[in-house]
């Protein structure tokens, strides 16, 4: 990935923080003097899946900072991707509530729990399928339930054992959501085998829509999204931006709790490449100084998207 350095584009790269330094403020008071393509500006949001984020910052800014239609077009094009991503909060609360009544526990990945725990808020998280991990043994089951529900499979019947073996999820369509189900983190060709049982037993539960859901602790929910990210070669700006936004809330046990499973899992390089971007995009101040001790950072040339 790489980004070119105009000033719509340095504008929307501080607004996709939801924690604004005083640095950042400055800069974004200083862009929006300054004449702005807003087409520009909001196409990038959209583009980078930001725009929640993006509208909610313009907005805070001063009456006078920001045109009136610009402030108006904020609203106007958050509000219903942010209504999107409460709907799919309570249909994920109700998929794991439903579950767990049938004797399946499943930990949530990603998607609306990302929005609570990196974003604080989930409506600034856009979000699109429930992805769900389950122990082996509950697969049949869950699937049994989601083809009762009018869920369809996207892969060719008999081949479950196989694409679950070899990492990959059993996806299904259906009257909401695609639903997703792993019984890994990651696929085996990336050779980053993350020990069952050690996840499980750091989970930790958070409240989603009123039910409590299970998700991974937080090393290795960061050492997951590193790792995703450059499983599919950072073709979003989003990944980025989750890593970002978690980056700002590690505290010192946790840097050191993913210092830990990344020298366990022999995976320095997935771990320096992401926050490397993140560094380049955002700059240092996004990662916490005793992680960048801890990781030897790759080179990196970031100049357009």
């Amino acid at each position: 990935m790489s980004l070119s350095t105009n000033s719509e584009t340095a504008l929307v790269i501080d607004l996709c923080r939801v924690r604004l330094t005083s640095a950042a403020v400055r800069r974004i008071t200083a862009i929006v003097r300054e004449p702005l393509d807003w087409d520009e500006v909001f196409w990038l949001a959209s583009a980078w899946e930001m725009m929640p984020v993006v509208c909610l910052n313009l907005t805070r800014l001063p009456e006078s900072a920001i045109p009136i239609e610009i402030r108006e077009r904020c609203v106007q094009q958050s509000s219903e991707v942010r209504a999107l991503n409460v709907a799919l909060m309570f249909r994920t609360a109700s998929l794991v509530g439903a579950l767990r009544h049938r004797g399946i526990e499943s930990m949530v990945l990603k998607g609306p729990t990302l929005g609570v725990l990196a974003y604080g808020d989930v409506s600034l998280r856009l979000s699109s399928d429930i992805d769900i991990l389950l122990h082996c043994r509950d697969v049949s089951d869950a699937e049994a339930y989601l083809l009762s529900l009018g869920y369809s499979p996207c892969f060719e019947p008999g081949s479950e054992a196989s694409l679950l073996r070899n990492g990959h999820a059993l996806e299904f369509t259906g009257p909401s959501a695609k639903v997703e189900i792993h019984t890994q983190l990651l696929s085996r060709h990336l050779r980053m085998d993350f020990d069952s049982r050690e996840l499980w037993e750091a989970s930790r539960m958070i409240d989603l829509g009123g039910v409590p859901v299970r998700v991974p602790s937080v090393h290795h929910l960061f050492l997951f999204l590193c790792a995703h990210g450059a499983k599919h070669r950072w073709s979003r700006m989003r990944w980025i931006c989750d890593i970002a936004q978690l980056c700002t809330l590690l505290s010192e046990a946790e840097v050191e709790a993913v210092v830990r499973l990344t020298r366990k899992m022999h995976s320095n390089r997935i771990l320096g490449l992401a926050l490397g971007i993140v560094r380049e995009i955002f700059g240092a101040d996004k990662i916490p100084q005793s992680l960048q001790r801890a990781v030897s950072f790759p080179e990196l040339l970031v100049k357009e998207v």
